[in-house]
């Protein structure tokens, strides 16, 4: 028998992340990668943009599932510029796993690249 869960999934930009969303964000990621969070915050820090998009799924109060898209442009010799979205980090908690959460991010993350048309044909 499957459980059901009451889960809240939203994609937001970075801008529009609250500060303690992204601290909790930082927190699911270290139960992940081997990195401390204050790491975890100077890489994001450095490296995520103020318009890459976050799936975020919270379980009550407590983030379970994490994916980042980043939005990024291949230069080609110089000569054109082609912008692109790159599929980054994805987290789910350990005690959420084997629901499906990976798939509904997975459909959610090629449902937003689509609409902004960025894909390589």
């Amino acid at each position: 028998m499957q459980k059901k869960f009451n889960l809240n999934i939203f994609s937001k930009a970075t801008f529009k992340l609250s500060n303690l969303i992204v601290k909790k964000i930082l927190k699911l990621k270290s139960t992940h990668y081997k990195f401390s969070i204050s790491e975890h915050n100077k890489w994001f820090k450095n490296n995520i943009k103020q318009k890459d998009i976050h799936n975020i799924i919270f379980f009550k109060k407590k983030l379970v599932g994490y994916n980042c898209l980043r939005k990024l442009k291949i230069i080609d010799n110089n000569i054109s510029e082609d912008k692109f979205i790159l599929f980054d980090t994805l987290i789910i908690d350990f005690n959420f796993r084997k629901l499906g959460l990976s798939k509904f991010i997975m459909k959610k993350s090629n449902q937003i690249i689509k609409k902004k048309k960025k894909i390589r044909k």
